[in-house]
C-alpha cells in the first residue's frame, strides 16, 4: 500500500474497533539483521521478512537475495530498494502460501487523486476500497485473523501489525543496530503482549505520529 498522507475525515466518536496482532520482538526485522548493512535501501525487504514470519509462521530465508530471486529486474546484491508492488510479486510467487491469502496493493491520498501522467508504477496500484485510510485500517483489523500490512509514504516503509483506537501499531525497520532488542532478556523477547516494550526504536505503537 502506498500512502502519501494520513489525513482522515472519520469522526473521532466512531465506535472503537480494530485489533492488534500479538507479536514477539524476535518476529521483527530491522536494518542490520543477519549482519547485512541495508540501511537506506532495505526497509521493504525487512517488512517482507516480518510479513513472511507473520503469515506463514516461519522465518524467511536470511539472504535478502532470496527475495529478489522472485522479483524480476530487482537485485539485493546491487542494493536496489523495493516497493509494495515488488512485495506483491514476491509473495504471489511462493508455492507454500496458506490457502485464502491474497496480496493486493492500494494507493491513497486524502482525496484519492493520483496523477495519471507521466505513466509510472503508481498506476499499477489499485484504488483504496474505502474513503479514508483510517476506515480501511479499522475495517481490516476488525476482520477475523488479520495479517501484517506493509505501508509506505514513498520515503520509508513500515509493517503495520494493528490498528485500534486510532493508533497504528508499527514495526519500524529503522532500528538498524537492534540495540533495543538485543538489550532484552530472552523472556522479554518472547513476551507476546502487544503492548509490552513499546519503544520508538522498535515498536512505536503508542507514538503520537502513528495516530491518524
Amino acid at each position: 500500500m502506498s500512502a502519501p498522507d494520513f489525513y482522515h475525515s472519520a469522526s473521532d466518536e466512531e465506535e472503537a474497533l480494530g485489533s492488534v496482532i500479538p507479536m514477539k520482538l524476535q518476529d521483527c526485522f530491522a536494518f542490520g539483521r543477519d549482519a547485512r548493512d541495508d540501511a537506506g535501501w532495505g526497509a521493504t525487504y525487512r517488512v517482507i521478512q516480518a510479513m513472511h514470519k507473520n503469515i506463514i509462521g516461519e522465518d524467511c530465508p536470511t539472504s535478502l537475495s532470496y527475495i529478489t530471486e522472485n522479483v524480476p529486474g530487482k537485485s539485493a546484491a546491487k542494493e536496489e530498494a523495493l516497493e509494495p508492488l515488488d512485495a506483491q510479486i514476491f509473495f504471489r510467487s511462493l508455492d507454500y502460501l496458506p490457502k485464502g491469502v491474497e496480496f493486493q496493493t492500494f494507493k491513497y491520498t486524502r482525496h484519492n487523486v493520483w496523477r495519471s501522467a507521466p505513466i509510472s508504477r503508481l498506476n499499477m496500484y489499485g484504488a483504496l476500497p474505502c474513503s479514508t485510510l483510517r476506515e480501511y485500517m479499522t475495517n481490516y483489523f476488525s476482520t477475523p485473523n488479520p495479517r501484517m500490512l506493509m505501508l509506505t509514504d514513498g520515503a520509508s516503509t513500515v509493517g503495520v501489525y494493528g490498528f485500534k483506537d486510532g493508533l497504528a501499531y508499527i514495526m519500524n525497520p529503522e532500528d538498524w543496530k537492534m540495540l533495543y532488542c538485543d538489550s532484552l532478556t530472552d523472556e522479554e523477547k518472547e513476551d507476546e503482549n502487544p503492548f509490552a516494550h513499546a519503544s520508538d526504536k522498535y515498536f512505536n505503537a503508542a507514538d503520537s505520529h502513528a495516530s491518524f
